[in-house]
């Protein structure tokens, strides 16, 4: 009997190994992020308020299915109006319930703002400006985000 067992040994261990090839790698590794690139270059407020609704509903979702996902939200162009702070208008209390979140950065475009004159200390709390918007959006794109624009 301890013959026939010795002789199976190896047979056994030569199945199970070209198993584990045969199962995908995903099977073992945590699901992937999931990258989002928002564009927020738009002058129709109600199309940038559109947008956050977007964003509450895509990081709910997330949530409920236990994905993890980063987003990057770019303002540039006609819509940097709405995130100053001098702003009538501006989206301030949208933008505090986002800023304390880790996996979400507000990146403002350094071109608009030299434009408009504007410097970062005029911008809502919680923006990084980077050098051209559109360029980011570009970038993130190459680096795996998805893109987004309301």
């Amino acid at each position: 009997m301890k013959k026939y067992i010795f002789k199976l040994l190896p047979l056994l261990t030569f199945a199970l190994s070209f198993l584990f090839v045969l199962l995908p790698v995903n099977s073992f590794s945590k699901p992937d992020i999931i990258k989002v690139v928002f564009q927020v270059n738009d002058k129709d407020h109600k199309i940038i308020e559109s947008g956050f609704k977007n964003l509450k509903n895509m990081l709910e979702t997330a949530k409920n299915e236990k994905q993890e996902l980063l987003i990057n939200v770019v303002v540039f162009g006609l819509s940097m109006k709405y995130f100053t702070k001098d702003s009538p208008e501006n989206f301030s209390d949208v933008l505090s319930k986002y800023t304390t979140d880790k996996n979400i950065k507000f990146l403002a475009c350094n071109n608009t703002m030299k434009q408009m004159k504007l410097t970062k200390d005029n911008l809502l709390t919680g923006f990084s400006v980077v050098p051209s918007g559109a360029w980011e959006v570009i970038k993130l794109q190459k680096q795996g985000y998805q893109y987004f624009k309301p």
